[in-house]
C-alpha cells in the first residue's frame, strides 16, 4: 500500500557538494603534511612543528565543512591553505627558517588539494560575507 503522502528523498543543496569537497581537500592536505611530519622534525624541526600544527587545524575545518557551511571554518581552512602555499614557495624559492630545497615535484599533490579548496572557498566565502552584513550592507557605507 503506497501512501501520496510518502517521504521522497530530498536532493542536497547545490552547495553542498563544493562544501564538501573543501572539506576532503582540506583534510587531504592536512593528512599530506601529517604524512611529512617525521621527515621535517628531523630535517627542519620547526617546519615540522608547522607540520603537526596544521593537521587539528585542517581536520577541524574539514569536520565543520562537511557538517554545514561554516564561515569561520572557511576563514581557518583559507589561512591555513594559504600559508602552507606560501610557505612552500619560499622554501623552494629564498628558504624558510633556514630550510631550502629545489625539490619542487613533491609538493604537487598538496597544492593540488590546497588549490581546489582554495577555488571553492573563493566561491563560497565572499556570498557568506555578504549574507551576515545583510542586504543593505552596501548601500548604508558611509550613512549615519
Amino acid at each position: 500500500m503506497t501512501s501520496s503522502s510518502s517521504v521522497r528523498p530530498t536532493a542536497p543543496s547545490p552547495s553542498v557538494t563544493p562544501r564538501r569537497v573543501a572539506a576532503a581537500a582540506i583534510a587531504a592536505a592536512g593528512l599530506l603534511h601529517l604524512v611529512l611530519v617525521p621527515e621535517y622534525l628531523a630535517e627542519a624541526p620547526l617546519i615540522g612543528i608547522l607540520f603537526l600544527a596544521s593537521a587539528p587545524l585542517t581536520g577541524w575545518a574539514a569536520w565543520r565543512l562537511w557538517r554545514r557551511e561554516d564561515l569561520p571554518a572557511w576563514l581557518l581552512g583559507v589561512a591555513v591553505a594559504a600559508g602552507m602555499i606560501g610557505g612552500f614557495g619560499l622554501s623552494r624559492t629564498v628558504g624558510l627558517f633556514g630550510y631550502s630545497s629545489g625539490e619542487w615535484a613533491e609538493g604537487i599533490p598538496a597544492l593540488l588539494v590546497e588549490g581546489v579548496f582554495l577555488a571553492i572557498a573563493a566561491r563560497r566565502v565572499p556570498t557568506l560575507l555578504s549574507r551576515r552584513r545583510g542586504p543593505n550592507a552596501a548601500g548604508s557605507l558611509g550613512r549615519r
